[in-house]
C-alpha cells in the first residue's frame, strides 16, 4: 500500500484530501514501523525499480529512491534495527534478569564471520535475531536432509527433528516459532524443498512481465517479498490470497496474449 500510494501521488493529479491522507498514512507507517517494514520496502522497491525501470517516471523514481535512502539511514542509525542482523545472542539469566551469559553464535554461522558482522553493526544480536538465524539453520539442514520437503504445514516436525539431533545452546530457541519458521521463505523451503524454486520463479516471472501493469506489481509483490523476510505462515497477512490473485492475473494476461 505504501509503494502503491506513492506511485499514485507521483503519476496522477490527486485532490488535496487524497494527498493529505497518503502523507498522513506514510507518517503513521514510519511512527509504527519495524525492521521488517524498512527492509521489506527497500528490497521490494529495489527489485521493482531494477526490473521495471522504464515503466516508472522520474517523479516516481526520485520518490522511491528517497524512501529507500531514508529507510536505509534509519536501519543503520537505529541500534535495535541493526541488532536484527547480528547472529550473536547474549541471553539474560531468567532468574536474576541481570546476569548476562556469554555470547552465543546461533544458526551455525561461522564464528569469525559472526563477530565481523557484530563489529560492523556495532551491537549484539537479540532474541529476534537468534530465532531468525536458528530458523535459517533449520532450512539449510532440511534442504540437504529432505530435498523434496517435509510436506505442507509440517515445518514443526522438521523443527523438532533437527533440534533433537543438535539442540540450540540457548534453550528458548528450541521452542520459539516452531510452526511458522519466523518467515515464509524458510517455511516454504523446509516444507517443499527444491520445489520452492517453482514458487519464487513464478514471482520473478510476474515481476519481469511487461504485460502486467506496474500498479499490480507495486501492490502484490511487496506482500510476498516482505512476508518471505518475516511472516507467520501462508494464511496470515493476506499471503496466500495475494499469491492466488497474482496467479490468476498472470494466467489471464497470458491467455489474452495467446
Amino acid at each position: 500500500i505504501l509503494a502503491y500510494s506513492i506511485y499514485k501521488m507521483t503519476n496522477q493529479k490527486l485532490s488535496i484530501f487524497e494527498n493529505s491522507f497518503i502523507i498522513i498514512f506514510i507518517i503513521i507507517c514510519f511512527i509504527k514501523s519495524s525492521t521488517t517494514l524498512y527492509l521489506g520496502t527497500i528490497l521490494s522497491l529495489a527489485l521493482i525499480i531494477f526490473f521495471n525501470f522504464k515503466l516508472l517516471n522520474k517523479r516516481t523514481l526520485i520518490s522511491f529512491f528517497i524512501l529507500i535512502s531514508f529507510f536505509i539511514t534509519v536501519i543503520l542509525s537505529n541500534k535495535e534495527c541493526r541488532a536484527r542482523f547480528v547472529p550473536i545472542y547474549g541471553s539474560l539469566d531468567i532468574k536474576s534478569r541481570l546476569l548476562i551469559k556469554s555470547d552465543t553464535v546461533v544458526g551455525g554461522i561461522n564464528t569469525n564471520l559472526a563477530y565481523k558482522i557484530k563489529d560492523i553493526m556495532n551491537t549484539q544480536g537479540n532474541l529476534s535475531s537468534g530465532v531468525y538465524f536458528h530458523a535459517l539453520s533449520i532450512a539449510k539442514k532440511s534442504i540437504f536432509e529432505k530435498p523434496f520437503g517435509w510436506g505442507l504445514n509440517r515445518y514443526d516436525q522438521a523443527f523438532n527433528y533437527f533440534n533433537k539431533i543438535q539442540p540450540a545452546k540457548i534453550v528458548g530457541l528450541n521452542s520459539y516459532n516452531n510452526k511458522d519458521g519466523t518467515n515464509n521463505l524458510v517455511k516454504i523451503v523446509v516444507e517443499f524443498g527444491v520445489f520452492s524454486i517453482v514458487f519464487y520463479l513464478f514471482c520473478f516471472l510476474f515481476l519481469i512481465n511487461n504485460s502486467i501493469p506496474i500498479e499490480l506489481k507495486l501492490f502484490y509483490l511487496p506482500f510476498v517479498i516482505t512476508q518471505s523476510l518475516r511472516g507467520a505462515g501462508y494464511f496470515n497477512g493476506g499471503f496466500l490470497l495475494v499469491v492466488f490473485i497474482m496467479l490468476f492475473t498472470y494466467m489471464s494476461i497470458y491467455k489474452n496474449i495467446k
